[in-house]
């Protein structure tokens, strides 16, 4: 007997599709601009985009926390980003965390979650990949109006942002 919960899958026939999809363009884009970024850049570079992408979705996880109406996380959210932003000089530094001001990141589907919305059916979307039903929403969230810093942005930044929080996070799972 396994200890493993089965996944509920009911798209499975779809889901090898995109995943099939979601593998060639990892093959022929995604694995190698992110090898070209690791090439490029040396880890104190690397750490210092990953500072200022976290520190661009903090406010999206302040947002969380108050639809979760988890007021003290919030308080903590906002303050890493209002820190961050200034004194780590637009995030490029982690002040807060120096100083044990940590609050964990929240999306849309922990809010979901909090509001006993169950996590649904596994599906894998393009360039994303496999999450539950209840997490879709994550991806489109961080690059959305519901992230606040997002209304202070011209649309191009935007994209800017998108391709390298993509291109980042697959270098960190890349094996070297």
């Amino acid at each position: 007997l396994s200890n493993q919960c089965p996944v509920y899958d009911p798209y499975e026939r779809l889901n090898r599709g995109v995943f099939f999809v979601n593998g060639v363009l990892d093959t022929f884009l995604l694995r190698p601009a992110a090898k070209g970024y690791h090439k490029l850049t040396n880890e104190y570079t690397r750490s210092r985009v990953g500072s200022v992408l976290s520190n661009i979705s903090e406010p999206l996880s302040t947002v969380n926390y108050l639809i979760q109406g988890k007021s003290q996380g919030a308080f903590k959210s906002f303050w890493r980003f209002a820190i961050n932003s200034t004194i780590g000089i637009g995030g490029l530094f982690d002040v807060a965390s120096k100083i044990k001001l940590t609050a964990e990141p929240q999306t849309f589907g922990s809010s979901m979650a909090r509001y006993g919305v169950a996590s649904g059916p596994y599906i894998v979307l393009p360039i994303y990949g496999g999450m539950a039903a209840r997490d879709v929403m994550d991806p489109v969230a961080m690059n959305s109006s519901l992230n606040p810093v997002k209304y202070f942005m011209h649309k191009d930044t935007k994209w800017i942002i998108a391709g390298t929080n993509m291109i980042h996070s697959r270098d960190r799972i890349m094996p070297f």
